[in-house]
């Protein structure tokens, strides 16, 4: 069984849905209260996922060669390590305004998202000019370095690469002193309403809403986030 022998001896693509199966049964745990604010629901999965780095680590520790095969993405996850993250940034994409149109193929909208290693993306709205994702996507902040990247991309309906029809680039730097900055004035953080102008566009807009907010150090965690710890390590140590 695999309490028994342990996770290293599923394949590759075993481990990848049972630990994914372990992630979702913690995340519905603490999260089940449908009176729970949607903001609230999005921390939580955010330090969910934030735990879990450790337990994929430990469980790829002794597969390292597997994950030239399609494994984690370990880089891309180690943004999101508890040990240097310093806050987290939640972002919505609410819509985009006045878009250039594609021509000949239509214009099928949707919103790829970079910080770092990390990469999120929206739906597509297809044949809309001026589509509505309201579409969150959360980001551990490890380093004020850098910028939020968001291009607003025109997916392809059939084949061809896709096209971009303008960016958005939000210094890190500006996002926090913004919002550290309310925090001096209200112990709330203010969200922060931005229409930015497409870059590289004729004309065009984004809409989001940015929430930044500090995250304790480890040794500071919440003795509710230390309980989520707790579940996540009992969780592994059925596979070891």
């Amino acid at each position: 069984s695999v309490a028994a022998h342990g996770l290293p001896l599923l394949s590759q693509s075993a481990r990848r849905r049972v630990l994914e199966e372990a992630r979702l049964h913690i995340m519905r745990k603490y999260t089940r209260d449908p009176a729970m604010p949607g903001p609230l629901r999005g921390l939580i999965g955010a330090m969910i996922r934030i735990f879990w780095v450790d337990i994929v680590l430990e469980v790829e520790a002794d597969n390292r060669k597997e994950t030239e095969d399609g494994g984690f993405d370990d880089e891309a996850e180690l943004a999101a390590a508890p040990a240097i993250a310093r806050g987290m940034l939640q972002v919505l994409v609410v819509e985009a305004r006045n878009l250039a149109p594609v021509h000949g193929i239509g214009t099928n909208p949707y919103v790829r998202a970079v910080l770092g290693q990390q990469v999120r993306k929206s739906s597509t709205a297809w044949s809309n000019l001026r589509p509505a994702w309201n579409c969150i996507m959360d980001f551990p902040v490890v380093s004020l370095n850098g910028s939020l990247e968001l291009e607003v991309m025109s997916q392809a309906p059939l084949f061809g690469g896709d096209t971009r029809l303008g960016y958005v680039s939000l210094p890190l730097k500006d996002i926090v002193s913004k919002s550290e900055s309310s925090l001096r004035v209200s112990a709330t953080p203010q969200l922060s309403y931005r229409c930015e102008p497409l870059a590289g566009a004729k004309h065009g807009e984004l809409v989001l809403i940015l929430d930044y907010r500090p995250l304790p150090r480890p040794t500071t965690r919440s003795a509710f986030f230390e309980s989520v710890r707790r579940t996540i390590r009992q969780w592994a140590a059925r596979f070891r």
